[in-house]
Order: C-alpha cells, then sequence, then structure tokens
C-alpha cells in the first residue's frame, strides 16, 4: 500500500511552521530547515555588531523634549509622539495618520486608540475616539490624553486602529504603537 504515497509530498505541521516533507514527515532536509528558522537564517543582523546597524549614541538616547514611534508603510505613514508630561497634570500625546496617494484616509472609518494599562500613566478613558479624531483624505491627527501619575520614563502604549483607501480598495489596518515619554 506504500507505493500509492511514495512519490508525493504531505504537508506536515510543526509548532508555527509548515514545511513540505515526504509522508513520514522526517529526514535531514527538514532537520536543516527548522534549524535554519530556528537560528535566525535569511538575513537577519545583530544591530549591536553590525556597523551599518547598529545604532550611533545620539541615536541609542531617546530625545529628552519629546519622543516618537513611527511606522512607514506603501500606502501610508504613522507617527506616535508625545512631549515631556508634568507629574499628575493632563496630558497630550499625538498619532499622526498621513496617507500616500494614490490612498486617502477613509473618512468613513471609525478610528480609534486602545491604550495599554501601563504602570505610571493612566487614561481618562478605555478607548480614545469621537472628538479626539481629526479627519482629512490626507491626514488624521487623534490626541491621546494621559496622565503620568509619577516622574520618570513611561511608556505609552496601545493598538491604533486605522483605514485607507483608492477608489478601488480599502485597507483596515491595527497596529500596535509605543512612545517613551518622560515625566518631571
Amino acid at each position: 500500500m506504500r507505493s500509492a504515497n511514495r512519490g508525493s509530498r504531505q504537508a506536515c505541521q510543526t509548532p508555527s511552521l509548515w514545511v513540505l516533507r515526504p509522508p513520514r514527515c522526517h529526514g535531514p532536509l527538514v532537520s536543516v530547515g527548522l534549524l535554519c528558522v530556528l537560528a535566525g537564517c535569511g538575513g537577519a543582523t545583530n544591530s549591536a555588531t553590525d556597523p551599518q546597524t547598529s545604532p550611533t549614541a545620539a541615536e541609542a538616547q531617546p530625545a529628552e523634549p519629546s519622543a516618537s514611534s513611527s511606522v512607514s508603510d506603501p500606502t501610508f505613514e504613522l507617527n506616535f509622539s508625545a512631549e515631556t508630561a508634568q507629574v499628575g497634570a493632563p496630558s497630550v500625546a499625538k498619532i499622526e495618520l498621513q496617507s500616500k496617494a494614490p490612498f486617502k484616509c477613509n473618512d468613513k472609518y471609525p478610528y480609534k486608540f486602545k491604550p495599554a494599562l501601563e504602570p505610571g500613566v493612566s487614561y481618562p478613558s478605555e478607548v480614545i475616539r469621537g472628538d479626539a479624531v481629526s479627519v482629512s483624505h490626507e491626514r488624521v491627527v487623534v490626541s491621546v490624553p494621559f496622565t503620568a501619575s509619577s516622574a520618570g520614563a513611561h511608556t505609552l502604549r496601545g493598538t491604533f486602529s486605522f483605514s485607507v483607501c483608492t477608489d478601488d480598495q480599502c485597507r483596515i489596518e491595527k497596529r500596535d504603537l509605543s512612545v517613551v515619554v518622560q515625566a518631571r
């Protein structure tokens, strides 16, 4: 009965990985492939040892007056930034979405930011939306109110839900964003 499956290949599942293997799901080729995935083969570089990607001293330290986190995509630019905050006083961070032609920001989409709970930072609501969002075809700005409860560095973190469209298609996206803000 073995001859019916002899030349065929089957997909066998390993944790977080699908690999084409012979029907018995083992062999040296599979071991090499799995080792390559686990070892990070395929172009990953170590920024600490690679001089082309290692950060300079200026890049490694966050700027004192403000900090930002950015995402670049062929259809949009996304930036999350915050100025230095005063302990116990309401502060505002900004999320800015800039569409890239031919895409436009979807003015019908319910843009929102869902902040994650982080020590030393509180938000006035579980979801930031509505009046905190300004939408045009080229740009969306979300004002994220927060209060730092103690001095020092605090991480503002959460998930931003947004959409960019052309005349033919719409992309609905969610991106996790974070930025470190200093509180004094």
